[in-house]
Formats: C-alpha cells, structure tokens, sequence
C-alpha cells in the first residue's frame, strides 16, 4: 500500500502503474490497485521470483518509452519520478539509471539501519557510471530493456538479477548512470538472520560466481572499489593476527592494533556518517557489523574461487592424455 501511495502522491497517473502480483496470499496487491485504481497483473504459477514478474509486467505495459521498477517495499521521495523523467529527456544518451535510498530509513533496529544506511552511503558516494543495474528504484528505456532480454529467469527468487541484468547492458554497449539525488525510502525491516542469510546466499555466492563467469575481473564500483579491496585485506589480516595473539603474543597485538586503525582511516567517512545518523553508540556497533560484512565477504569469494580451481583440476584430470 505505502509504495503505491507513494508513487501516486508523486504524480503518477494510476493507469500508469502496474502491479505484478506473483502468487501472494494476502491479497494486499490487489487491495492496493482497488484502492489507487492502477492496473493489476495476477501471476498464476508461482511464486516465481522478481525477474519473471517484472518480465511480465513489461510485456503488459505495452510500447512505452521506459520502464521504472520500484519494489514493493521501497516509496518513492515526491520529486523523484519527475527526476527521472527530466534525466532521460537531459542525457538522451543514458540507457538506464538508478537513485539511492535516503538516509532516513523507518526500521529502528540497528542492523536495519546499517544495511539501509550502507545502501545510501554507497549509491551517494558511487562514480556516475555504473557497471551494473538496481531495480529497488530504477529505470530502463525500452529498447534496451528488451535488446538484452529483460531480467534473466534463472533467479527464481530475490537475488542479483538486477546486477547480472545491468552487466549485460553494458556488455552489449549500452550506458547506465546513478543518479543519487533521486532518493526513495526503504521500508524493510533486517534481523541478524536475515542480514546474513541475504547477502551470503542471495547475494555474495550468486555476485562472485556471476564475476568468475565474467573471467574474474571485478568491477571497481560500488562497494567493490578499490578502498573496498584494502580495506577487506586490513579485516582478514586483523581477524587473523587476533587469533595469532595466544602464540605470538604483543607482536601480534601490535598488528591488530595497527590493523584496527588502518579499518578506521580507510572508513572514517562511513564511520562519521553513521555516527551523524545515529550516534556514536550506532557507529561503533555499525563498524563491528562492517568489519563482519568484509569477513563474510571475503569468505565467499575465496570458497568461489577455490571451487572453481579444484573444478578446473578435476575436470583436467579427466582428460585422458
């Protein structure tokens, strides 16, 4: 309700709104398009995942110029349709482009609030060109949308398939911005499982397989750029030196120490922000939440990489000579 309410009190006509239903049970959807009279589309079979839903929901759309995907927990700020709208008139040459979350997101719980506040920051600070797509709040022309196929329908639930939908567009040439100023709201509410289950499962597994089938070069934007990189070799190296503490003694505290400072001087704008959105308590519990983001980052893309090596050795091993 909320996120069609939104889009509405930004100015968007209702029989330009499509809600793609994927087997709810709620009925909430459909109570929604009642309620705001916007177009309503039922998918059957299902649940199956928001990459077949918006495939159908763009086909139902018709010929149209662009397509602006917006997720059922995300409100759109009043100006932010309007911005779109004047982007894609101003930068003819932009093929798609996505906003950010704001900086006040509703959810109170500090993990909540850390994942949505990391989201903003990252988009705020992120290079205007952009290596991959985000459909929480984004659109696409039209004839890119469909030279590249739309979202592919092999995530069969909520994964990255706004990321691999973007490196195909820019594979096949075409051109996709941030645009950060156009902000929306992001209604959801994280817990610990949650947090983790997403962004190791959905997220980081897919991601790093999606960059190894890619020839493992790793895009330098967004949350991969390279103060990232560093800054993920000082966590591990923290993590391991700490560990070390029982056998080596000061050495090795004297490296976490320096290792704890060097996680700080390479964050300190993250740090600051968190601290200005919620305190200096909400800051340092954001950081140790940071530094187990870069651990199980880590994690996942050496266990990727490692799979593959051994899968290469094995598959030539198979090969008789």
């Amino acid at each position: 309700m909320a996120c069609i309410g939104a889009l509405r009190a930004a100015g968007q006509d209702g029989n330009r709104i499509l809600i793609v239903d994927d087997a709810s049970t709620d009925g909430a959807a459909k109570q929604a398009a009642e309620r705001y009279g916007t177009n309503y589309l039922e998918l059957s079979r299902g649940p199956q995942g928001p990459a077949v839903a918006r495939n159908a929901g763009a086909r139902e759309a018709g010929s149209v110029d662009a397509y602006l995907f917006v997720d059922a927990d995300v409100c759109v700020h009043p100006s932010t349709l309007e911005g779109f709208k004047a982007g894609l008139m101003q930068y003819p040459e932009v093929d798609a482009a996505f906003g950010s979350y704001d900086d006040d997101p509703p959810a109170t719980g500090w993990i909540s609030r850390y994942k949505n506040l990391l989201h903003h920051y990252m988009h705020q600070q992120a290079d205007r060109d952009a290596t991959t797509f985000w459909s929480g709040c984004g659109v696409i022309r039209q004839a890119a949308f469909q030279s590249v196929g739309g979202f592919e329908h092999a995530f069969s639930a909520p994964s990255i398939e706004d990321i691999e939908l973007g490196v195909r567009l820019v594979e096949a040439g075409f051109r996709i911005e941030v645009w950060p100023h156009l902000l929306c709201t992001h209604l959801k509410r994280w817990t610990l499982g949650s947090w983790l289950t997403t962004d190791i499962f959905q997220r980081a597994l897919p991601w790093c397989r999606l960059i190894l089938a890619k020839g493992g070069r790793v895009p330098a934007t967004l949350n991969l750029g390279y103060r990232e990189r560093v800054t993920a070799g000082v966590v591990c190296l923290l993590v391991l030196s700490l560990l070390s503490v029982p056998f080596v003694g000061t050495m090795a505290l004297g490296l976490s120490a320096l290792c704890a400072v060097g996680f700080v001087l390479l964050q300190c704008r993250l740090l600051l922000f968190f601290a200005r959105c919620g305190g200096i308590r909400f800051a340092s519990a954001a950081a140790l939440m940071h530094v187990v983001y870069y651990l199980y980052s880590c994690a996942t893309y050496a266990y990727v990489m490692a799979s593959a090596a051994v899968g290469d050795r094995t598959s030539a091993g198979d090969i008789d000579p």
